[in-house]
């Protein structure tokens, strides 16, 4: 059986065509998964683990859902490179659109300060090492890889996405198209001889086991 959790009713909807194919879909918080202690093989989770705060119960959760040796599976975001732009370097588009983003809040919004969302562990190898220990219940070798998700589109494109994101979405009208019309101007001197833009979305991939025998547990499990 396949088991799918959201915190949002909207979010599950999209996924109610799954119904009736050996799927359940649960309106839940991760902090409070409520399902039975090892009775999953596997957890995956797609871009959301790093917005998640507290973020211990989520990790105890998954923990006490995963049979012994389970695994979680979670992509998370890793921090674009700090440094000089670069035609060559697929990572300054999202470096850039971030500058951009930030200067516009500041001057627009100057009471507002910068949004943090989740755990700031998570957005290092040492954090991550912290949270899936094994006194969280997980084997002590964790696996983190690295890779980058390349898209190709044009200015417009990387607005219409950067522009759906939580925060950006949220925006008045009015103050979207003021910073769509920063956002666009700036990322011009990057196109390619065709026009278009390669934009590198900078990802980790967690692979974590739980301990074999299962917390507190010498004898069952093996």
């Amino acid at each position: 059986m396949l088991i799918g959790v959201d915190m949002s009713a909207a979010e599950l909807e999209l996924g109610s065509r799954l119904r009736g194919h050996n799927v359940e879909l649960l309106e839940r918080r991760a902090q409070n998964l409520r399902l039975a202690e090892h009775s999953v093989d596997a957890v995956v989770c797609h871009l959301a683990f790093m917005l998640m705060s507290p973020l211990e119960p989520v990790v105890e959760e998954i923990a006490h859902a995963l049979r012994p040796g389970g695994l979680l599976a979670a992509v998370i975001n890793r921090a674009p490179v700090a440094g000089p732009a670069d035609n060559d370097n697929d990572d300054v588009i999202l470096a850039v659109s971030r500058r951009q983003i930030g200067a516009f809040l500041a001057r627009e919004y100057p009471h507002m300060g910068m949004p943090h969302t989740g755990d700031p562990r998570v957005g290092s190898l040492e954090g991550l090492g912290e949270l899936f220990s094994s006194g969280s219940g997980y084997q002590d070798e964790l696996e983190v890889r690295d890779f980058d998700l390349l898209i190709e589109t044009s200015p417009k494109g990387i607005a219409d996405f950067l522009l759906s994101t939580y925060l950006l979405g949220a925006l008045p009208v009015e103050k979207q198209v003021q910073l769509r019309a920063e956002i666009e101007p700036s990322l011009d001197i990057y196109r390619s001889d065709e026009g278009m833009l390669r934009m590198a979305f900078l990802m980790w991939m967690i692979l974590a086991r739980t301990v074999a025998h299962g917390r507190g547990s010498s004898t069952e499990g093996a």
